[in-house]
């Protein structure tokens, strides 16, 4: 243990999120998980289609921070405040922020949903609030986005030991080789596996062929 975490394990940040789900639900599931890493910050999904999402956001080398269960608020065309809670806004790397609303295809497409986002939309981005509000649905990323996703979650700690290891193999690459044939280059086992993922989830190596990534997907290093 000391020498995958020599500085100690450290527990991950509080919610920053503006409003707290309901700790159980009788039709969806509700989650709670971390983002980031070392130690990272605890978030909330009010459901596994915001989950999923989450975890394809996260992967995304672009997005720089973000935070869930965004409270924005706006007076419209009237004196009365009205009140919306973003799932996700998303900080981008270059300082633009994209708000994000997780809803099923069904629920997404329908005439008054529409019109009501378009409206949040409208007041979101000239507020200043957020430069862009996105829908998200179960059609937003497929299996090869997910499945990937969430191993980079898993694999997202650093260990520098073996990342130094990792790194050294990966430059010594001519062609392409399977993950297995350098994870046994690594010398490293499981934490070999793990470092290598890190260097494919930040595009080091990149795979041949767009699929689900396991130990025989061939890699290559960028450019």
């Amino acid at each position: 243990m000391k020498k995958n975490f020599p500085d100690g394990i450290r527990l991950p940040s509080d919610f920053r999120s503006d409003r707290a789900i309901a700790k159980a639900a009788k039709r969806h599931c509700t989650a709670y998980t971390v983002i980031g890493s070392n130690p990272g910050v605890r978030v909330q999904a009010e459901s596994h289609l915001e989950l999923v999402n989450l975890l394809v956001m996260h992967a995304q080398l672009e997005v720089e921070d973000i935070f869930d269960q965004v409270r924005f608020r706006w007076n419209g065309f009237s004196e009365k405040v009205r009140e919306h809670v973003f799932d996700y806004v998303a900080h981008i790397r270059g300082g633009s922020k994209v708000a994000f609303a997780v809803k099923p295809s069904l629920r997404a497409t329908k005439p008054e949903f529409v019109k009501q986002m378009q409206e949040i939309a409208w007041f979101s981005t000239r507020s200043g609030f957020c430069d862009e509000v996105r829908i998200l649905t179960e059609h937003s990323a497929d299996r090869i986005e997910q499945q990937n996703a969430q191993l980079f979650w898993a694999a997202r700690h650093p260990m520098p030991s073996a990342d130094e290891v990792a790194w050294n193999v990966a430059q010594d690459l001519v062609g392409a080789a399977s993950l297995r044939d350098l994870t046994i280059k690594t010398g490293l086992g499981v934490d070999g596996w793990r470092a290598l993922v890190r260097l494919v989830a930040a595009q080091h190596l990149v795979p041949l062929t767009r699929e689900i990534i396991d130990p025989q997907t061939l890699v290559q290093r960028k450019g």
